[in-house]
């Protein structure tokens, strides 16, 4: 027979694993069935639930005036919501506006919320061990998300979850649950098992549900022109692949990665054929010109580039993709696209293109970078990571090392505010060689067409000038064709371009008389595709919501304690004088443990090659060791607001330290083997991790000695500051960099050292 306490703890794990797998699981949906820029929005605000249901008990135990027990409703309703929210969402999310989706996806969190923030109130005296079982179960969650997906599918592992969820409830009954409880468990099992069965197939996203959606893959799908014909999907843990046939004639199809980004596949055939099919395509003109005997081919997708890298003659290809999915349904169809990615001229890597370049040691002729970023979200760190590491200033000057003496970096894109900005990137890494910009510009050739194929610009960068003949060559082969130049060196023109070329306008001029937006992106803050999608102002409004409702909650709190003072007049509550301390300490937690968490985790982020482990590695790590900390914080017993001054000092240098030395880290360990990498990252973010973990169990420990009975209302007040923590990490390293994101978290650390120091000086010495 279980121990009461054992049956508590393992309750938590339950239901943290829910919630958090459940989160992983919602982002893979969504992908597929919204647009990228909204669901950042929708799962931030869904995940609101956690809080609000902290403050749901808060209320739901102040009124009931009974002993401290969890709601029987919150109880039954956590696991069904799981299962049922989704079936909702899946089959008629095209009937919802955003609002009402992320209302229903936000009550499981808010079920979860109510059950942990009674388990958190109710065993305070435990804080530390709860905090760290509360973190395993996330962190398991990490890894068993992996092989979940893909071992069941993320079909089944919606319903696995449901299951899962199910069993936190269960173990609670008797313990902090209502009289007479132990029936209802088996009920909701069973309603659990024949809702699922009752509805057929009641997850499944088809070609019907597709072209309901708004995302890119629905517009194609709705395109009369088009008359698209979708064939099959594919869902692995990275992403869900759709193929689609998107030309009248099928000599194309295309893969579809979440709905958003499109991988283009070929229909083989004759060589003579495919040259009077692309003589006047944008994207096989860069072949015309200079030497191909080696290429290196960045976001390979379905194979498009790599055929017309072989249909240029070239000898030997390297051909890198993120995407297993992709590689694996290309390669499936390869009676249709020549089984180009089995060419004896191919060598294909699947890995971040970044990564593979950082440990690359091999030169090439040319380097193509097609479309290779991507709109679709793909797992729970794209919340963070919307854009990639390949078009920053670091990443140019690692390119131009790969390149021969008179190789090429061709750059393909389908906005012009990305081709400006990536023509200043190589401009100011040309400076950086000490060459001056008009000279600068002699290296440089920007392309556009009036032809719609998806590859609306070309960038083409020579690591040395481009010579006049060569110029000459260009324009008389655009000159008939539907392609213009932006800028061709040795021409003039009339734009900024052959302005900079022309020595009337420098680098910084020319940053200054536009958007800030154009300042070449750095590994500091990768986000070039701001300057095409402006979602700035969307993640602002977003911060400014969570800042409100925040607000909203501690003015609640207030009402509150003077409600309290009004029903009790003869009652002491002069300890509420303490809340100037505790509002802002968790706060302050809330919001730098997501700094931290979400900025590790975009900056590491093409540092395993793997998109997969960042979850598993990254998130594992650091949540396994916030739990290790808040465990060892159980052996405070004295001077428990002193000991916490000091290992929040501790944590703030530790973070500037991390700050100092991660680019050296990458730099010097990138090169190891992946096994090794993963152990190297776990074992440098675990001195950060492990302090990162105390704050919390300790300040629920201080919170205890004199406001025990309005923990919930704390536990609310941490929740929604994790989420304001999140979006304003991306602010910040969007306007300032991720430098600054590490810094100011080791300052609101500093803040909880100087608030631990003020209640020290108030007699907190023991607990």
């Amino acid at each position: 027979m279980l121990s009461s306490r054992f049956r508590i703890y393992l309750s938590l794990f339950l239901c943290s694993f829910s919630v958090f797998l459940y989160e992983i699981l919602i982002v893979r949906i969504f992908s597929v069935l919204y647009l990228y820029n909204v669901l950042f929005i929708m799962i931030s605000l869904a995940i609101l639930g956690l809080g609000l249901g902290g403050i749901f008990y808060q209320c739901y135990k102040s009124k009931a005036a009974k002993e401290n027990v969890i709601p029987l409703e919150a109880l039954i309703l956590f696991p069904l919501s799981i299962d049922l929210t989704m079936m909702l969402i899946n089959k008629y999310f095209y009937l919802f506006n955003i609002v009402i989706s992320t209302l229903i996806t936000l009550l499981p969190f808010f079920f979860g919320g109510i059950i942990m923030a009674a388990i958190y109130h109710n065993r305070t005296q435990d804080s530390s061990k709860l905090y760290f079982v509360d973190l395993l179960g996330g962190a398991c969650a990490c890894l068993l998300s992996l092989l979940a997906v893909q071992y069941l599918g993320v079909i089944n592992s919606i319903l696995l979850t449901g299951v899962i969820s199910a069993l936190a409830p269960l173990l609670l009954s008797g313990c902090l649950t209502p009289k007479k409880t132990n029936l209802v468990i088996p009920i909701m099992l069973t309603t659990l098992i024949l809702v699922y069965s009752t509805l057929a197939n009641p997850f499944n996203i088809g070609p019907a549900e597709l072209a309901k959606t708004q995302t890119p893959l629905g517009a194609i799908m709705n395109y009369p022109r088009v008359k698209a014909v979708w064939y099959r999907a594919s869902w692995d843990v990275y992403s869900r692949c759709d193929l689609v046939k998107t030309s009248k004639d099928d000599l194309q199809r295309s893969i579809y990665i979440n709905g958003g980004t499109e991988a283009v596949m070929l229909k083989d055939q004759d060589d003579l054929d495919m040259l009077e099919l692309f003589k006047y395509d944008l994207t096989f003109l860069p072949y015309l010109f200079n030497k191909n005997d080696s290429v290196l081919i960045l976001g390979a997708g379905g194979g498009r580039d790599v055929r017309l890298a072989l249909l240029a003659g070239a000898q030997d290809i390297t051909a890198v993709e993120i995407n297993q999915g992709v590689i694996n349904m290309a390669k499936d169809e390869g009676a249709y696209n020549g089984y180009v990615y089995d060419n004896k001229n191919v060598k294909l890597a699947v890995e971040d293109a970044r990564t593979f370049v950082m440990r690359d040691k091999n030169t090439y002729d040319r380097i193509i970078l097609s479309l290779a970023y991507s709109y679709a979200f793909s797992d729970l760190s794209s919340i963070a990571q919307l854009e990639n590491y390949l078009f920053t200033k670091e990443a140019f000057r690692e390119y131009f090392d790969r390149l021969t003496d008179e190789g090429t970096l061709v750059i393909f894109v389908d906005y012009p505010e990305l081709i400006e900005k990536f023509i200043l990137t190589a401009v100011d890494y040309f400076n950086g060689q000490g060459v001056a910009t008009p000279q600068a510009m002699q290296h440089i050739t920007a392309l556009a067409t009036n032809y719609w194929s998806g590859y609306g610009y070309a960038l083409i960068v020579k690591k040395t000038p481009f010579k006049l003949e060569t110029s000459e060559a260009i324009q008389a082969k655009i000159k008939d064709i539907e392609i213009r130049p932006l800028h061709l060196p040795y021409y003039s023109g009339d734009n900024d371009f052959f302005r900079m070329a022309a020595g009337k306008l420098t680098l910084s001029e020319y940053i200054a008389n536009n958007s800030n937006q154009l300042t070449p992106s750095t590994d500091n803050s990768p986000f070039f595709l701001e300057v095409a999608m402006n979602y700035r102002h969307k993640l602002v409004f977003l911060c400014v919501i969570m800042i409100l409702l925040l607000l909203l909650v501690i003015m609640a709190y207030f009402i509150y304690i003077i409600r309290k003072q009004i029903d009790y007049p003869n009652a002491s509550i002069k300890e509420y004088n303490l809340i100037k301390y505790f509002i802002p300490y968790f706060t302050i937690i809330g919001i730098g443990f997501m700094l931290v968490e979400i900025s590790l985790t975009k900056r590491l982020s093409f540092y395993l090659g793997y998109p997969q482990l960042v979850l598993a590695v990254i998130l594992f790590s650091i949540l396994i060791g916030c739990g290790c900390g808040a465990m060892y914080s159980s052996i405070f017993k004295h001077n428990l607001a002193k000991r916490l001054s000091i290992t929040s000092v501790i944590l703030a240098l530790l973070l500037v330290v991390m700050q100092l030395s991660l680019n050296t880290f990458i730099a010097y360990t990138v090169s190891y083997r992946l096994p090794v990498r993963c152990f190297l990252l776990a074992c440098y973010l675990f001195p950060v991790s492990f302090f990162l973990g105390i704050p919390f169990p300790v300040g629920l420990r201080l919170l205890k000695l004199r406001l025990g009975e309005d923990i919930s209302w704390f536990w609310g007040i941490n929740g929604i500051s994790t989420v304001i923590g999140s979006v304003l990490s991306v602010i910040i390293a969007m306007v300032w960099g991720f430098n600054v994101v590490f810094y100011g978290v080791a300052v609101c650390y500093l803040g909880i050292a100087a608030i631990a120091f003020a209640l020290n000086k108030r007699g907190y010495e023991s607990i």
